[in-house]
């Protein structure tokens, strides 16, 4: 490697430990404006404060890293010392027992050395088992303050408990070891909101809904999150770890404890639409600090994609398998809004976008159907992840066909036939691009099957589609509905239009 190479990897590396690269973007945006060269928006201040908050976390982190290091050495330091000490008392003692008893001085070293090595051993009393999972799309537990109240989500609350929301898929959350949605919200009763065209937030009591429908976790890193600023995201936090549920987003990571199987699930949220590849560092970082908290499976959520479509892009693909690359043993992505395909790299899956879900953020958004998507991990003794099987259970965001009523419900019969044929044409989408780099056709897999309840592989999901069952058949082609719009009179974006505020 020459000189110069090495030199620009020094840099490179520099650069990303110290924030060198954040901060030298950071002063970009701001000289820009200063300048007049970019308008001075919310948007453009937002970037900066997050790439100061970065800055700030990265600081902290390696200022704690000093200080281990610093103790480190003295300890060193301090068993060297004791160690002479010890050598130079017992060192006469110890050479007239060797020339008494050959040999025993060696074998006495031998057997310490031994005795304090670390061999890893399995869990006390472990056998192998499998951790069921559920992955549920996009929630907007409550509504924007300009949206009409008869028609909002807030109102359906009024009127039907916390309880009615997840009524319909609440046996299916019940039944797993693990569930988990993307809440983009902030649940606070903070009332200044950020500048920005859509924001989301709901009362704090709202964290019942979740734990009324069998909801462990919630991904707080995505674009609305901090739509009433950074003490309401700090409250949403609070909220929700006061209900019993697990937040996760951003730096912070989590441990997801399945207690009765002695299995460590790490859950790290990615928020891509800001950095795109330079969140490369956070990804590497997140999944390694998972694996050193003692994380068995580790899943990693992406807010990411462009809204409305149906194929993810190369930053998408790139990401996701990046993440495997470096540990994820399961990719989930959330942003689009509908659904995208589901892809097998390297034996673990990709789900990259799973749709809306319990969706508060708009009562006639551009698509309906979603899917819970479930991922079976199975794990040795060791808790060493050994494979993974997948369903993709069809659903609706809504159980009135007429408007999203924020009730999502289980598909059946055409209905589920139709939602399939989208998943696994959306899957085979992936294949096509020129940017796709190493993976299986999700039609060698197994889904759900809405029609009995039963695994049925894919390709038969479009036999029957493409032969005698016509009814549920998909059109493809560009959706032009754009972000829709409130019935009661306002109009109603679809939720995560626009740069996080």
């Amino acid at each position: 490697m020459s000189d110069r190479k090495k030199a620009k990897e020094s840099e490179s590396f520099y650069s990303r430990v110290t924030g060198e690269k954040d901060m030298q973007r950071a002063d970009k945006i701001l000289r820009s404006m200063e300048h007049g060269l970019r308008p001075v928006t919310s948007e453009g201040l937002n970037r900066v404060r997050k790439i100061l908050q970065r800055q700030k976390r990265r600081q902290s982190r390696l200022f704690l890293a000093s200080c281990i290091l610093a103790v480190l050495l003295i300890l060193v330091l301090l068993v060297s010392l004791i160690g002479s000490v010890v050598r130079r008392t017992s060192g006469g003692s110890a050479g007239n027992a060797s020339a008494n008893t050959p040999g025993t001085g060696t074998e006495s070293v031998g057997t310490v050395s031994s005795s304090s090595s670390v061999t890893p051993t399995p869990t006390a009393g472990a056998e192998p088992t499998s951790v069921l999972m559920s992955f549920a799309g996009d929630c907007i537990l409550g509504t924007d303050e300009n949206f009409t109240y008869d028609t909002s989500f807030n109102a359906a609350y009024d009127q039907n408990g916390a309880a009615w929301f997840f009524k319909n898929v609440g046996d299916t959350f019940a039944a797993d070891d693990l569930t988990c949605i993307n809440l983009e919200c902030a649940l606070t009763d903070r009332n200044t909101r950020e500048d920005k065209e859509f924001a989301f937030k709901g009362n704090p009591s709202y964290t019942e809904i979740l734990t009324d429908g069998s909801v462990e976790a919630a991904d707080l890193a995505n674009n609305h999150s901090h739509d009433y600023g950074d003490r309401a995201y700090d409250d949403t936090v609070e909220n929700l770890k006061g209900a019993g549920i697990t937040p996760f987003g951003y730096d912070d990571v989590a441990l997801y404890e399945v207690k009765n199987k002695n299995v460590t699930v790490g859950l790290t949220g990615i928020y891509e639409l800001d950095d795109h590849l330079d969140c490369e560092d956070q990804i590497k970082t997140n999944i390694q600090s998972l694996k050193d908290k003692g994380a068995d499976i580790v899943v990693c959520a992406f807010h990411w994609g462009v809204e409305l479509s149906d194929t993810p892009d190369e930053n998408q693909v790139t990401l996701a398998h990046f993440a495997i690359d470096n540990g994820a043993d399961l990719v989930i992505g959330h942003h689009p809004h509908i659904i995208q395909g589901i892809e097998s790299y390297k034996g673990k899956y990709i789900a990259y976008s799973l749709g809306n879900f319990c969706f508060g953020g708009n009562t006639s958004p551009t698509e309906t159907d979603t899917i819970i998507f479930q991922a079976d991990v199975t794990l040795d003794a060791d808790r060493n992840v050994t494979g993974t099987s997948i369903k993709a259970i069809p659903c609706s965001i809504t159980s009135d066909s007429s408007t999203n009523n924020y009730q999502p419900q289980l598909l059946t019969g055409d209905s589920a036939q139709t939602t399939l044929q989208k998943v696994v044409t959306r899957s085979g989408q992936i294949l096509t691009t020129e940017y796709y780099m190493d993976g299986v056709d999700l039609s060698q897999e197994e889904l759900y099957d809405g029609t009995d309840g039963t695994m049925t592989p894919a390709e038969t999901v479009l036999a029957r589609q493409n032969g005698t069952d016509t009814s549920g058949t998909e059109t493809t082609g560009t959706n032009t509905d754009g972000e829709g719009t409130d019935t009661s009179g306002n109009t109603s974006g679809t939720a995560g239009t626009g740069t996080n505020g």
